[in-house]
């Protein structure tokens, strides 16, 4: 097995981090944008269960990204906070106690719990739509559909992160 230069060790943990950080911001963006579209066809039917259900469930869907983009965020500070300046003895020493590595683990290990919590949400959010009015059954299950991508954004993300290793 080859080892690889700290240097090149850093870049890729903060390349990962970086592109995850801005991924999950347009993520974010692109749910903000699904609801306003949504918002702006309801016309008079805004107050309406369907809608209502959908919207939440997107709102739900936005929190999940934020939070998201926060964790690569707090990886990516990490990684910048902790290695010095290129081909210093601070950057060798930081990848040779796996603090770039570490990090890349610990950001993808909260990915999967965050995969986890975004789909417990989506059930339980579609849960109380089906106890509290079963007119927005269709929207939360529409609603779950769209914020169940960010589910798909994040194991991609997680799968770049791991193999940057």
């Amino acid at each position: 097995m080859e080892t690889v230069p700290a240097d090149v060790l850093i870049a890729r943990a903060v390349r990962a981090h970086t592109r995850a950080l801005v991924t999950l911001a347009v993520a974010c963006l692109a749910l903000a944008g699904i609801g306003t579209a949504a918002l702006s066809l309801a016309g008079e039917d805004l107050r309406t269960p369907p809608i209502t259900a959908g919207l939440s469930l997107l709102a739900v869907g936005q929190a999940c990204a934020l939070v998201a983009a926060a964790i690569a965020g707090i990886g990516l500070i990490r990684v910048l906070r902790q290695v010095g300046e290129p081909g210093s003895d601070d950057s060798a020493a930081a990848a040779r106690s796996n603090v770039p590595r570490e990090a890349v683990r610990a950001t993808a290990a909260r990915f999967a719990i965050l995969m986890r919590v975004v789909v417990g949400a989506c059930v339980l959010v579609i849960s109380v739509w089906a106890l509290a009015n079963t007119a927005g059954i269709v929207g939360a299950v529409v609603g779950a559909l769209v914020t169940l991508q960010l589910v798909v954004a994040l194991a991609l993300l997680r799968v770049h992160l791991l193999r940057s290793l």
